[in-house]
């Protein structure tokens, strides 16, 4: 079910006891409509309406992994929550512009650093976040190694059910033999929190630098292994085409970048180097993840004929 949009800016007018005005908008996106609304007191928000009954369910997961996020640490850039019902989400608006394009012809060297030093601020602050215990004060911890094989396990009986564009049962097979050489040690099932969705688009900037990242639909607390990856427009994963940028075009310089960036700041953390390491050893992995669900990658994961 959809509330009409007169009926959702007059329960957001209600609730916040403020006149609501649209700004621009609708921006319409795969899983979301998406407005900026402006109180009477100069209050600038996002409305972030999803458009169907799963968009609506990722909605509310995300948006409860976000809440926490915010509320463990204020000062991550990220939206805070305004207010929220089950059919739609009111946030703050960041300034700024979506990234949209990572391509070195348009972006300089110098501007592209100075975003990789905020998004090492951002992920750093993500990945160090702690996952809440659940009412009997434990947390749920899955290794790695687990998380690896269910999910080649859903790719296997996806393919055995008769679903051929995934490929042949024998290349999830391969995948399988293959987990034991992606886990690092220790392999302790430490969790960390993944946004799950770091592409150009959800990243907003302004003048200033990285205003924040949105788009939390994805976000939940994963073993750090599967979190601490590459955002998607420097990763070079075969397979994944980022907007606006030519096939060729690949970012070893950036990566090397954040990682180097991360770790300064990781350097007298608890563990350290350890997210540094994570990071820069991440390719294999993210290649090996992404493949489970994107068609394009996966057919760049099949194992050669030869």
């Amino acid at each position: 079910m959809k509330l009409p949009l007169a009926a959702i800016i007059s329960e957001i007018s209600s609730a916040q006891n403020t006149h609501i005005k649209i700004l621009s908008g609708p921006l319409k996106g795969h899983s979301n409509t998406v407005y900026e609304i402006q109180s009477e007191h100069g209050n600038r928000w996002c409305l972030r309406i999803p458009n169907d009954a799963d968009a609506a369910s990722f909605a509310t997961k995300g948006t409860a992994v976000l809440k926490y996020a915010k509320e463990k640490y204020p000062a991550l850039l990220a939206p805070a929550i305004v207010y929220q019902s089950q059919y739609y989400t009111v946030m703050d608006y960041l300034d700024g512009e979506a990234l949209k394009s990572w391509n070195l012809q348009v972006l300089p060297k110098e501007r592209r650093q100075f975003l990789l030093d905020g998004l090492a601020t951002f992920l750093f602050n993500l990945w160090t976040l702690e996952e809440a215990q659940d009412t009997q004060g434990t947390k749920h911890k899955m290794t790695y190694r687990n998380l690896l094989r269910n999910e080649v396990d859903k790719g296997l009986l996806r393919t055995l059910e008769g679903n051929s564009a995934w490929g042949d049962p024998i290349h999830y097979l391969y995948r399988r033999v293959k987990i034991d050489d992606l886990v690092p040690y220790p392999d302790d099932g430490v969790a960390t929190l993944k946004h799950g969705d770091l592409n150009a688009w959800n990243v907003v900037v302004n003048e200033r630098g990285l205003s924040g990242v949105v788009d939390w639909d994805n976000s939940r607390f994963a073993p750090a292994p599967s979190a601490i990856q590459h955002p998607l427009f420097i990763a070079d994963i075969p397979g994944w085409l980022n907007d606006d940028v030519p096939e060729e075009m690949t970012f070893e310089e950036d990566r090397v970048y954040l990682e180097h960036a991360i770790g300064k700041l990781d350097a007298s953390s608890e563990n350290p180097r350890r997210i540094e390491h994570l990071l820069r050893t991440s390719f294999e992995r993210q290649f090996l993840e992404m493949s489970l669900r994107n068609r394009k990658i996966n057919d760049e994961m099949r194992p050669s004929s030869s």
